[in-house]
């Protein structure tokens, strides 16, 4: 018993670590929905898993990246633009067998006359080599989803 608890807490915790790295998508595996390639997803993520916290670097082609650095289970606030015109608020947590990573964001613009929401769902592939991020965001009216495959060029 001790040893099959001890060899679910390795493989839970290799799991956690696997996330950790350099990924690039792969357009022809990704479906992108009615979105154009270059916005439906990042083109490329630099993640690092750090303790209770994780740093996730995205990067869509020629714009800057967007830079998050959160810590798991707690909810982050911050201005998105020059005029603080939009607030975002983001949590992330793990699923309850930590083989899944749930990002969520919600979206305020102009004191909350217009709002939208995001969430992501990543999970990793049995060998640790495909990222595969499931991006639904919500939009008066609207619903986008993006099934997004990135492959692995390094690890963290």
């Amino acid at each position: 018993m001790a040893m099959a608890l001890l060899s679910f807490n390795i493989s839970s915790f290799a799991q956690i670590k696997g996330y950790s790295g350099i990924w690039k998508i792969d357009t022809e595996r990704s479906d992108f929905g009615e979105l154009e390639k270059d916005r439906g997803a990042p083109q490329s993520m630099v993640v690092n898993l750090m303790g209770d916290s994780i740093s996730v670097v995205r990067s869509f082609g020629d714009k800057a990246p967007y830079v998050d650095v959160l810590t798991f289970g707690a909810v982050h606030k911050e201005e998105v633009t020059p005029d603080g015109n939009t607030l975002r608020k983001t949590k992330v947590k793990w699923s309850k067998d930590k083989s899944v990573l749930i990002f969520d964001w919600d979206y305020e613009v102009g004191d909350n006359e217009w709002r939208y929401t995001r969430t992501e769902t990543w999970s990793l592939s049995s060998d640790g080599k495909e990222l595969i991020v499931f991006r639904v965001t919500t939009l008066p009216g609207k619903t986008d989803k993006v099934n997004a495959v990135y492959v692995r060029l390094k690890e963290n």
